[in-house]
């Protein structure tokens, strides 16, 4: 029986499992997993589902794990999606731990097929899954490409990130909260226009920054402007052949929703 893992922590074991899963070349360590346990989870919206046993993320385990990720409607109709023996991002993917981070793209609706196991054939134990879905522009890292035109978005699912120079607009030491990510390049030098000027159906606050992930410069921004409610309009001067990296957020907490008719930038 495979059972149904909701987000967050649940608690799990393998000992005694047997192993019935496939071998996955891509995967790491020639795709082997061991002693192999499912379950099922429902992807509430589309992004980057997370499922972790490494303890800096939240999870935790006593073993050597592997983690792998398939999305389907049975068992005999899978589609790998992600797979991870050793987390190379942290700490707990080192020894002693070899503890695993898998991650993959999912849809809303999609049924996610959760496989944990073990790197060796006599490796067995328990620990706790942090299961967890950002959307795939959460971060900076992450940002999406944005071309001039109407793009629709949502912030709903978005989380919140304080790491980053703030717009101070109008005085009013906001932060920006449930904050996406695009990038930008500019065809050509002129002003850019950016707008969601009663077109959403929460506070929001558009931020503009020129630079990399790790060192952004603030360049300009908008909470609320006259004739707009409590929306935002932008206008900033931009460079031929330059990227830009617009954030779209809420402004404190609580503000977060969707643009039902689409911004122009």
């Amino acid at each position: 029986m495979i059972v149904q893992m909701p987000s967050g922590l649940t608690a799990f074991d393998n000992i005694n499992a047997s192993t019935d899963g496939e071998i996955h070349g891509e995967c790491m360590f020639g795709g082997a997993t061991y002693n192999d346990v499912w379950y099922t989870h429902e992807a509430a919206f589309s992004g980057i589902i997370t499922v972790t046993t490494c303890e800096q993320l939240g999870g935790s385990a006593d073993y050597d794990t592997d983690i792998v990720l398939y999305v389907g409607d049975t068992c005999g109709n899978l589609t790998l999606i992600g797979c991870n023996e050793d987390d190379e991002l942290n700490d707990c993917g080192n020894a002693p731990d070899y503890h695993s981070t898998a991650t993959g793209a999912v849809q809303e609706g999609d049924t996610v097929y959760i496989r944990v196991g073990s790197y060796s054939s006599n490796g067995e134990g328990s620990g706790v899954l942090n299961v967890y879905t950002l959307l795939a522009n959460d971060e900076c890292s992450g940002a999406l490409p944005i071309a001039l035109g109407q793009t629709e978005f949502n912030t709903t699912y978005a989380t919140n990130n304080y790491s980053y120079e703030e717009c101070l607009d109008g005085g009013d030491g906001s932060v920006t909260t449930q904050d996406i990510w695009y990038t930008y390049e500019a065809p050509s030098a002129g002003t850019l226009k950016i707008s969601t000027c009663n077109q959403v159906d929460f506070d929001s606050v558009l931020l503009l920054y020129s630079g990399g992930c790790d060192s952004l410069v603030l360049i300009g921004c908008d909470d609320d402007t006259d004739g707009c409610s409590l929306s935002s309009y932008l206008e900033v001067s931009v460079q031929q052949g330059q990227t830009y990296r617009l954030r779209v957020g809420g402004w404190l907490d609580n503000q977060f929703g969707f643009e039902p008719s689409p911004p122009h930038a």
